[in-house]
Parts: C-alpha cells; sequence; structure tokens
C-alpha cells in the first residue's frame, strides 16, 4: 500500500473528511508533533465503533492532542522515578558483585559468571558478555583514566555507561543464585524502613521488576504511548497485566517509605487533575484509567455528566 507524502493542510483536510472538528491550532501542533505520532497513536478513544476510519459525533482535534498531552505527562513523571531506582540498582548491583568477584577483575566479561544451560540462555549470556565487552572498550574518559592507571575498568565504573536493559541481562544471567539473592537483599536494606514489614523480594521477583522497569523506561525515552502500554517483557504476569497499574505497584515495593508517599501524592495530584479537567468525556476517561489499570487499586471513580 503506498502512503504518499501529505502537507499538513492535507492532513488537515483528510482530518476534517473523517469528521473531526479542527481548530486554529492544529496546524501549527501537526507540525511538531508528528501527525503518526499524534493521530495514529491516540485516535482509538475517539473513532466510532460502526466506522474505523471516521470520529465519532462532536470529536476535537483538541481532545486528542490533550490526551497526547496527558500521556506525555506520565512518562515525565515516571521517567525521574525510574531513574532513581535505576541509580540506587547499578550502585547496589555494582558493590555486591564486585565484592564477590574481587579477585577477578573484570569478571563481568568472563562466561564463568553467567548461566549456561539452553540454547535460548546461552544466547542470551553470549548476547550480555558482547554487550559488555563491547561498553569497555568506548573511549570514554573515565573508562581511559582506569585503563591508563588502573590497568582495568572496574564494574563500578562501567555500570555508569550501562543502560537498564543491560544491568537487567546481567542480573537476570547471573549464575550465581546467592549473588543474586544478596543483591535483592541489600537492596530491601537500603530502602525498607525497620519499622514496616515488607514482602521479601527474591531473585526472581527482582527479574520481574527489572524487565517492567526497563521496558517502560524505554517508552518513556522514545516517547512511545504510555497509558495504555502492555509490557512483553514480564511473562509470569498474566495477559496484559504488565500495564501501568504493575509498573506503580513495582514502584511502591522498590522505593524508600518517604519517596513512596512524593510519589503517590505526584501521581494522584496528575490524575486527578485529568479526571477533573473534563477535556475528554467520562467515558473515555474511564477507558483511559481502565487501560493503565490503577482504578481498583487507587479507587478512581470518574465524576458522571
Amino acid at each position: 500500500m503506498n502512503k504518499p507524502y501529505k502537507t499538513i493542510n492535507e492532513q488537515i483536510k483528510l482530518l476534517q473528511s473523517r469528521g473531526l472538528i479542527i481548530d486554529n491550532s492544529a496546524a501549527k501542533v501537526l507540525l511538531a508533533e508528528n501527525y503518526y505520532s499524534l493521530i495514529n497513536g491516540y485516535k482509538d478513544l475517539f473513532v466510532s465503533e460502526e466506522a474505523p476510519d471516521t470520529y465519532k459525533d462532536g470529536t476535537t482535534f483538541k481532545q486528542i492532542y490533550n490526551l497526547f498531552l496527558f500521556d506525555r505527562s506520565l512518562r515525565l513523571f515516571f521517567l525521574p522515578w525510574i531513574i532513581r531506582i535505576e541509580a540506587n540498582l547499578k550502585a547496589i548491583i555494582a558493590h555486591i558483585a564486585s565484592r564477590k568477584y574481587k579477585d577477578v577483575p573484570e569478571f563481568y566479561t568472563e562466561q564463568t559468571t553467567y548461566l549456561c544451560g539452553s540454547d535460548a540462555q546461552n544466547e542470551s549470556t553470549k548476547r550480555t558478555i558482547e554487550r559488555l565487552k563491547y561498553l569497555r572498550a568506548q573511549n570514554y574518559a573515565s573508562f581511559n583514566h582506569y585503563r591508563e592507571n588502573v590497568g582495568y575498568i572496574p564494574l563500578w565504573v562501567l555500570t555508569n555507561k550501562m543502560t537498564f536493559g543491560d544491568l537487567s541481562y546481567f542480573y537476570a544471567n547471573l549464575k550465581s543464585l546467592s549473588l543474586q539473592n544478596e543483591i535483592a537483599k541489600e537492596y530491601s536494606n537500603v530502602v525498607d524502613d525497620a519499622d514496616i514489614q515488607r514482602k521479601r523480594i527474591t531473585p526472581d521477583r527482582m527479574k520481574q521488576f527489572l524487565w517492567l522497569l526497563t521496558d517502560f523506561r524505554n517508552v518513556c525515552a522514545h516517547d512511545e504511548r504510555f497509558y495504555c502500554h502492555v509490557s512483553q517483557k514480564v511473562r509470569t504476569l498474566q495477559p496484559g497485566a504488565a500495564n501501568v497499574g504493575a509498573l506503580i505497584k513495582v514502584m511502591n515495593r522498590l522505593l524508600d517509605q518517604n519517596s513512596i508517599e512524593e510519589f503517590y501524592g505526584g501521581f494522584f495530584a496528575l490524575l486527578g487533575e485529568f479526571v477533573s479537567s473534563r477535556f475528554i468525556s467520562p467515558d473515555a476517561q474511564e477507558k483511559v484509567i481502565a487501560a493503565m489499570g490503577v482504578k481498583d487499586q487507587i479507587h478512581i471513580r470518574v465524576p458522571n455528566g
């Protein structure tokens, strides 16, 4: 199917022909935000069920754009919290793993550090080692300093340049279950209040947390649709369950108590503004909240009428 280039005016005429009410801001918005990201990404709640190429009566361009902006505000809200957890995990993993392998300076490139077995596992281990070797070879100033003055690059230096995905694969592929347990336990010690009993973080749970956080971090970083995202990385959850609601539960476990209160305060404020703004219909608001998977968790009730 041929999809020829369309000017902004042609894009607007196409939207009008499909029943969308256009305002004076549409041309600038389409130029700044990209038709595909905005319209294809956020039209689903507004199209007619009987005729998917047309919009429901009364649907405006502004409604679609406002949903787009709300979704962006979600990404901008969650990303700093994910980065905070990522930084804590990098520090703890580097500390505990380097202590265990203190006699093997660049143990993170050694086959014996990682699991082996099935073809899939062997391939994952191979990719992890190749990725970390590639990263180690990069010409960063900090790396050069350690090469010249120490002779190798410690994990606690390498982690500064590792992505969250790199970190997740490193942890998941570690051969030593006791090391994975120690990392999870030490993370709990850092974030848990001695007066509050919280569920133990097992290695399997930590892996789930890491995959979910990595996936949502990438959604944020690449400006992709967030509110209805369902991660395919976490296979141990029920189909469709690895949504924003699951991400919030991970935050609730991996943040310290003071941060949890700050996180929920910010999230409730953002969601409350979305509900009270009425920039889309109550029915559409319900669908957004249902897609996020947060209605039962936080007892949000969308006002009627």
